[in-house]
């Protein structure tokens, strides 16, 4: 997951302006589970769940916002880009943070 984050990042670098910072925040999990009822195995999987969170400044005004991501560049960056679109509409609304 690490090299999956590193390739998105790099990618949605490359959208941004001269005077847009990124900040990325990525959390993801594999895990397997079984699931049991009356001592008898009724479910078993898997699970892999992948979540970036944005945050996109420019000066003093900043939005956030988060994908689920699907683990294909093919679908995320698409996704992604439309989503650092919305926050640059949201964030010409949005008041100066000083902080």
């Amino acid at each position: 997951m690490q090299d999956y984050f590193h390739t998105v990042a790099d990618a949605l670098q490359h959208r941004l302006r001269p005077s847009e910072t990124l900040l990325l925040n990525f959390a993801g999990e594999t895990s397997d589970f079984i699931r049991f009822n009356h001592a008898r195995v009724r479910q078993a999987g898997s699970v892999t769940r992948r979540r970036l969170t944005l945050d996109l400044i420019e000066a003093e005004r900043h939005a956030a916002g988060e994908a689920e991501l699907a683990g294909r560049l093919a679908d995320d960056l698409p996704q992604l880009a439309g989503l650092i679109e919305t926050l640059r509409a949201q964030r010409a609304h949005l008041p100066p943070d000083p902080y």
